[in-house]
Formats: C-alpha cells, sequence, structure tokens
C-alpha cells in the first residue's frame, strides 16, 4: 500500500483548485458492481477469472459503463451544485496502484474535504461505493440520492441488504457475498479497512489510533525525505528562539492557530507540529540518552548515572 506522502501532489491539486472550502463526491461503481455481478452469473466464473480470462469484456460490459455513468452522474451533480467542486473518482487511473491504494486515497480525500457524498443508484453492490458511504456514515456527512434527496442512514443500511438479498437470490452463496461485498451489521463509527466496512459502537481510543498512525507515517516520511542526521545537528545547536527546532515548531503551531482546527490544514498544521517534536525527542534520546520512565513525576528523576541510595 502506498504510503500517505505519495498521494501528497494529488492532494496538494485539490487544494490548490479550493478543496478545502468543501467538495461533492460522487461514489459510483467502477470496476464492480451490479454490472459485474450480472456478467459473473452470466459466465459461472469468480471475480479473478473474470478479470483475467475474460478481461475484454469486462472492461467493456462492466468498467466502461461504469465510467460513463459516473460522468453523467457527476455532471448532473455539478449542475445542482456550480459553487463546489464535484469530484468523480472514476476519472482518476494510476496503473501502478492497487485497489488497497485507491482506497485509502479517496478515504483520505472523503474525511479531509468531503461534505457532500452522492451515490449511484446501484451503489449498493459496488465494494468500494459501501465503503464511502460507511466512511460518510461514521463521519456525518451527508447522502444524497441522483435526484438530490437526502438519503438516511437506515435507508442505506437497506439498501445495502436488499443488495445481499438480491445476490443469494441469483444464487451466490453467503460467504462469497461477503468476500465481494463489505458487510454493514449497525449503524455508528465505523472501522475502515481496505477489504470491509464494519459499523460498530462508538470506540473512545479511535481519535488516539488515528492521531498516532499518522505521526508514525508522517515521520517515516520525514526520514525517508530528510534522513537523521541533520536532526541530530540541530539538536546540537540546542532549543533558544533562533534555534531551527524553534522555528520549525513555532510555524506549524502559528498555522494551525491562523487556519483553526476546524479546518483540515490547520489539523494537518498541529500533526506536523506533533510530528516535528517527535523528531527532536527521537533526536534528544539518540543524542543524551534514554526517557525516565513514563509516569514518574519529575520530582523523583535523578540524572543519568546517579544512585538513587546517594541522594
Amino acid at each position: 500500500m502506498n504510503h500517505p506522502q505519495l498521494f501528497e501532489p494529488l492532494i496538494e491539486v485539490l487544494e490548490a483548485v479550493g478543496a478545502p472550502k468543501g467538495l461533492v463526491y460522487v461514489s459510483v461503481p467502477i470496476t464492480s458492481g451490479r454490472r459485474e455481478f450480472e456478467l459473473l452469473r452470466e459466465l459461472r466464473c469468480d471475480r479473478s477469472t473474470l478479470r483475467s480470462h475474460h478481461r475484454d469484456r469486462w472492461l467493456t460490459e462492466v468498467v466502461k459503463p461504469n465510467e460513463a455513468a459516473a460522468f453523467s452522474l457527476a455532471e448532473i451533480a455539478r449542475r445542482r451544485h456550480p459553487d463546489r467542486i464535484v469530484l468523480d473518482p472514476s476519472r482518476l487511473h494510476v496503473t501502478s496502484w492497487s485497489q488497497a491504494d485507491f482506497d485509502q486515497f479517496w478515504h483520505m480525500v472523503i474525511k479531509a474535504y468531503c461534505e457532500l457524498l452522492i451515490v449511484d443508484r446501484d451503489w449498493a453492490f459496488s465494494r468500494g461505493a459501501r465503503l464511502e458511504v460507511a466512511l460518510a456514515l461514521a463521519g456525518g456527512i451527508p447522502v444524497q440520492d441522483p435526484t438530490g434527496s437526502l438519503v438516511t442512514a437506515d435507508v442505506l443500511l437497506t439498501e445495502a441488504r436488499s443488495a445481499e438479498s438480491a445476490l443469494e437470490e441469483w444464487g451466490w452463496s453467503s460467504a462469497t457475498i461477503e468476500e465481494y461485498l463489505p458487510p454493514f451489521v449497525e449503524l455508528g463509527p465505523s472501522s475502515i479497512t481496505a477489504d470491509r466496512a464494519l459499523i460498530r459502537e462508538p470506540n473512545p481510543n479511535s481519535a488516539a489510533a488515528e492521531a498516532f498512525a499518522w505521526l508514525v507515517a508522517e515521520r517515516h516520511y520525514q526520514v525517508g525525505k530528510f534522513g537523521f542526521e541533520m536532526d541530530d545537528v540541530h539538536t546540537r545547536v540546542g532549543l533558544d528562539e533562533d534555534s531551527w527546532w524553534w522555528q520549525q515548531l513555532t510555524n506549524y503551531i502559528h498555522r494551525a492557530n491562523v487556519l483553526g482546527l476546524d479546518n483540515p490544514l490547520g489539523r494537518q498544521a498541529l500533526a506536523k507540529f506533533a510530528a516535528t517534536a517527535c523528531g527532536l525527542l527521537e533526536s534528544a534520546i539518540r543524542i543524551y540518552g534514554s526517557l525516565p520512565s513514563p509516569g514518574v513525576p519529575s520530582g523523583e528523576v535523578r540524572p543519568t548515572g546517579t544512585d538513587p541510595a546517594d541522594a
């Protein structure tokens, strides 16, 4: 899977055209959906066989019609929302990306910028659309149908189950349906992975998990781009107001304050402040030694090499 930093040029393009003001995301089948299930049923094969041995038919009868339908729905959305960016994910083709890469990228976009999600009529037959709808429900993003009517969570859940029932009537086993379509369990904040969306009870630790996962990814990016050596050089210089570390940290926290934490860019600046502070801490540990144990009051911390019995 790509790391988030590899998506940065595309994210920067979205920001350059105004995505931070909010965008409308059109959630549509692209490589799967009802058309693919119908072709699978006709050919009596599995998805892997369809896409390898019957690739021409899959492209002609599934992917191309899906892309055309997505284009039409996006044009309708643009007429309905002329003051907003309308994003049609079927327009993006990156041959080196896996399906997991597309999932990760579009989920980042939806979480950061989406203020309205519009679903295709047959969204519930699409693996990707189901993941995106689950993400919208978890984030409180309103969902509209192609006519512009708001769709409630209960209706979306009913539509998801109706699609599963239709496939059962076509002869698909429950196990195969679950393999091809992420199941909807119950409504509430969701746990999104590349393969399934389970809508579960609220998790009070989800924000912490997201924060630390982001920091780990950002530190991998920083180290990969800049290495450790200059961090240690800057740390040896010190932390006064003219130092490199001071300038970096104050710039990020100032940007977060100016933009506001209700702005995705403000939250990003705060996150970069935290990641930079982590880099400083890592450097201090490399140069000066390990940290005291967590939870130890500062009055009980002994200088390195001090014997507590001598205190």
